[in-house]
């Protein structure tokens, strides 16, 4: 259940983050390149684009990440206010899910200081657009760590976003949700030969978060191109390229998930055959 609940939230991301470029970015751009058909390409170029726009995107992109974990988190996990009488877990309680929201939410603040830094580092200038420079490094920021940060539990272990990068992808079942799958006789547990055991939702964002940073490599081409363009106005290339990166990464891991799925699928369906036919040698 939880690979697709992820899959839903990660769609719906996608959706939400088409539209609002679509929306707010696109029709600007395109309304700005009416107005400035007759500036010089470097006049384009150094006008940034619009600073409430830009924030208006921020927050759509944020707003919608969140919506998401938390619908991955309910779905999975039966969602209560608290526990029962006994002391026992009813499943993720609401009160739970806002502290995730608060800790996700400083987290991805402070998670977009040494993106600020990365950005100028890569030229950004320290001095001129600043405001724009943070409203970007903020959304690269949500992308990248908002689906880890905002999940439960993830600032419980001081680990928490190294063993995200350095995870072993293991099977499906490891998360705990595919009871379904398992035979008569259980199978073994699996393997782990290094690093830490992810479950499916943590490899989709493991590869989301690469992709974001993955996606703005080939964007940032376009900050040293003097044609004049409105995608090359700032931050319009790290925009396009974290969100491009996003989706690509995202359904990188999806389809990662869903082929373990298939050869976890295909091994407990040929271990009881096995094992009938070791019993017929004996």
């Amino acid at each position: 259940m939880m690979l697709q609940s992820k899959i839903v939230a990660t769609l719906a991301i996608c959706l939400q983050l088409s539209i609002a470029i679509q929306r707010i970015l696109f029709r600007r751009l395109e309304h700005d390149a009416i107005k400035q058909a007759r500036l010089d390409p470097t006049e384009i170029i150094a006008a940034p684009f619009d600073q409430q726009l830009l924030a208006q995107n921020v927050v759509t992109a944020f707003a919608s990440v969140l919506a998401t974990s938390v619908f991955v988190d309910a779905v999975h996990d039966k969602l209560s206010f608290g526990t029962r009488r006994g002391g026992g877990e009813t499943g993720t309680s609401i009160v739970a899910l806002s502290k995730s929201a608060v800790a996700g939410s400083a987290g991805v603040l402070a998670a977009s200081i040494p993106v600020f830094l990365l950005c100028v580092l890569s030229g950004a200038s320290p001095l001129e657009h600043v405001p724009h420079t943070v409203l970007a490094s903020i959304y690269v920021s949500v992308l990248a760590f908002g689906p880890p940060f905002f999940h439960p539990g993830f600032f419980d272990s001081s680990l928490g976003l190294f063993r995200l990068l350095a995870g072993t992808e293991t099977p499906s079942s490891a998360d705990g949700d595919d009871s379904n799958l398992a035979p008569p006789n259980p199978a073994p547990a699996p393997v782990k030969s290094r690093g830490f055991a992810l479950k499916p939702r943590e490899v989709v964002d493991r590869w989301a978060m690469l992709g974001v940073f993955a996606g703005n490599v080939p964007s940032s081409i376009l900050l040293v191109l003097d044609h004049g363009s409105q995608i090359q106005r700032w931050p319009v290339p790290l925009i396009l390229g974290s969100s491009i990166g996003f989706g690509i990464g995202s359904c990188l891991g999806v389809l990662l998930c869903i082929f373990g799925r298939f050869q976890e699928r295909k091994s407990l369906m040929i271990s009881p055959s096995n094992g009938d036919n070791e019993t017929k040698q004996l």
